[in-house]
């Protein structure tokens, strides 16, 4: 009865993680394990050695509620992230594990590669993500490369342009650029057929590249266009208002 459960927690404090742990491992409807992560979310830190030491051995739909878990959880230590755990041989263990790597500052750049070498797309989308807020100048190419790779799915490929766009590189840009304009001698000057990729480069050009000279024309013939999904993406980014004093 999680409406009773809900009002007998606060009462019964960390003693009671333990059987919330076990439902947890035991349920199987998934809408009690969301109410049950809830509820052990709310103890804090001090269910976190509880979590970690149940990880060992259990099966992956348990290690992965654990994980989820700790995801959850405020100041995680180091030892959150079980290092066996981001080599499980389950992705979706994987990818628990990998987004608590992530959030980590000591461990995020091993969490950020071994995730972009994922073929689990919640685990790429979770790399794309994070890369998205800053992407360090050794990940271009791999992102580059991820950008590129036909097998992805578009979205998960604009995901990846739009982590790339802000770099401050002449490649970077190229690479835009070439997604932006069409192809071959009688193209000149003219955009290419629209795609998520294409219109996750427009995007970006128009954030990051808008005052660049092999950028300007481009962004203005896409402001041109008669279809309004490419005007919209070649807008300038709104300007932040000027705080008053």
């Amino acid at each position: 009865d999680l409406e009773v459960l809900d009002r007998l927690i606060p009462a019964a404090g960390i003693d009671a993680a333990p059987v919330l742990l076990d439902g947890l491992a035991e349920s199987r409807d998934r809408r009690v394990r969301l109410a049950l992560l809830d509820l052990l979310a709310r103890f804090g830190g001090a269910v976190g050695p509880l979590a970690v030491d149940r990880l060992e051995g259990m099966p992956w739909y348990v290690q992965r509620n654990l994980l989820a878990l700790l995801g959850r959880l405020p100041d995680r230590p180091m030892r959150y992230t079980p290092p066996g755990m981001l080599a499980h041989r389950d992705p979706r263990v994987r990818h628990e594990a990998l987004a608590l790597a992530v959030a980590d500052a000591g461990l995020r750049n091993r969490g950020l590669a071994e995730a972009l070498d994922s073929g689990y797309e919640p685990t790429l989308r979770l790399a794309f993500r994070t890369l998205q807020e800053h992407c360090p100048p050794e990940f271009v190419p791999r992102v580059i490369a991820r950008a590129a790779d036909q097998r992805l799915d578009p979205e998960l490929r604009a995901a990846a342009i739009a982590a790339l766009a802000p770099v401050n590189d002449s490649v970077v840009l190229r690479v835009l650029r070439r997604l932006v304009v069409a192809r071959g001698m009688t193209a000149l000057g003219r955009l290419a057929p629209k795609s998520p990729s294409m219109l996750a480069a427009l995007r970006g050009l128009a954030a990051h590249w808008h005052s660049h000279p092999k950028v300007v024309p481009l962004l203005e013939t896409a402001r041109q266009s008669r279809d309004p999904e490419i005007r919209a993406a070649a807008r300038l980014p709104a300007r932040r208002p000027s705080a008053s004093f």
